[in-house]
């Protein structure tokens, strides 16, 4: 059972002190954006292989696995340059993440909250930026995992499915499922049929879920504590136990008051 967190939720620190503090909370893995979470780290393509070899040693030491490297880059901006600069950084997080010992490298579609005209334009520049980053992580035996988001170009099962299929490479590329991110409100009331749904179409493609939990008021999101939110985890856990319950499970937006309970909730959500 991998029960972890998004690492910079604690603050930036040094990768030996960052590890042992999550440690300390009780997590057994994390997301970890490089520069979100460490001191000195100012960009990703600063770091090298040795410095990668160093901060996968500092998390392995604290037992900690680190399941997804997080490079969190606009990956369909209709800016070539921007989109160019977004693909390079992902690839030099693959060339880095079997040195760090993560499970794969993580990003998700945008930056923007587009509307359905501009999700359908930019679709066809998303999928040329993961045909790039996919064939590097062939080349380098790495693992890219994309995260569908409602308001990005990666936005439902149909468009998921046909980003797959044109990639047609399963073995380096990956999901993210956050379930809260492809939620909509008007589907609020029928939770249990959109996650069978969800889980039915890429269950075996998933290589971490967050965890989150919000409420709506009026339109601004706010997060709560897990259980105390909008969220009905209850076909997701069914689903954890019966098939996967090696899956990594990360909050996201920790609460730091409370997030002894939230660990207690994810928990109970990968037990029989």
């Amino acid at each position: 059972m991998k029960l972890g967190c998004r690492a910079h939720d604690y603050g930036r620190h040094t990768p030996g002190d960052l590890a042992a503090l999550l440690a300390g909370r009780g997590y057994n893995a994390c997301q970890l954006a490089p520069v979100k979470g460490l001191l000195g780290v100012e960009s990703y393509r600063q770091l090298t292989l040795d410095d990668a070899s160093a901060i996968g040693k500092a998390f392995q030491d604290a037992g900690v696995e680190i399941s997804v490297l997080g490079c969190y880059m606009d990956l369909s901006s209709p800016d070539s340059a921007t989109r160019r600069a977004a693909v390079e950084n992902v690839i030099h997080c693959l060339n880095l993440q079997n040195a760090m010992g993560a499970r794969c490298v993580g990003s998700e579609s945008s930056y923007e909250h587009l509307d359905a005209e501009e999700k359908a334009r930019r679709f066809p520049l998303l999928e040329d930026s993961v045909l790039r980053i996919t064939e590097a992580a062939a080349r380098c035996g790495g693992v890219f995992a994309i995260e569908p988001v409602f308001w990005y170009p990666l936005d439902s099962i149909q468009r998921t499915q046909a980003l797959l299929e044109r990639v047609a490479d399963p073995q380096h590329l990956a999901l993210i499922l956050d379930p809260a991110n492809v939620l909509k409100r008007r589907d609020q009331p029928r939770q249990g049929e959109i996650w069978t749904a969800w889980l039915e179409a890429f269950g075996p493609r998933i290589r971490a879920m967050h965890i989150k939990d919000f409420v709506l008021e009026g339109d601004t999101y706010c997060p709560r504590g897990l259980g105390q939110g909008v969220m009905d985890y209850t076909a997701i856990h069914s689903w954890l136990v019966r098939c996967r319950p090696d899956l990594p499970l990360l909050r996201e937006e920790v609460q730091l008051s409370r997030d002894a309970a939230d660990l207690d909730f994810m928990r109970r959500l990968a037990e029989p």
